[in-house]
């Protein structure tokens, strides 16, 4: 089984499963949320209703999913993310490409 990979939404691949952490911008009530990472948006697809009512715009949480369209993700789980510090996990998500790449690892 693949395991999600750690991505930033301007990095996300199509076919991918990743693990997107993020603001919810906003919601419908059509099953979607749009979510911002502070390097792009996705719209990310809910199909549990309790889990949709339970998000909250502003929130930060963590999706994992399968990447089904360029910034689309058809999400697995959501998780709530309340009380993590956004700048710090961005800069741990930069520092950590940053030593991907220079390990030459994908």
């Amino acid at each position: 089984m693949e395991h999600a990979r750690p991505r930033f939404i301007k990095d996300m691949r199509e076919g991918e499963k990743v693990s997107v952490v993020g603001l919810v911008v906003s919601k419908s009530e059509t099953g979607y949320i749009i979510l911002d990472d502070g390097t792009g948006q996705a719209t990310i697809l809910v199909p549990n209703d309790e889990v949709l009512e339970s998000i909250r715009p502003g929130e930060p949480i963590r999706v994992i999913g399968s990447v089904i369209g360029e910034g689309e993700i058809r999400s697995y789980l959501v998780q709530s993310m309340q009380g993590l510090d956004m700048e710090l996990y961005r800069e741990y998500m930069k520092l950590r490409e940053k030593l991907k790449r220079e390990k030459g690892d994908n």
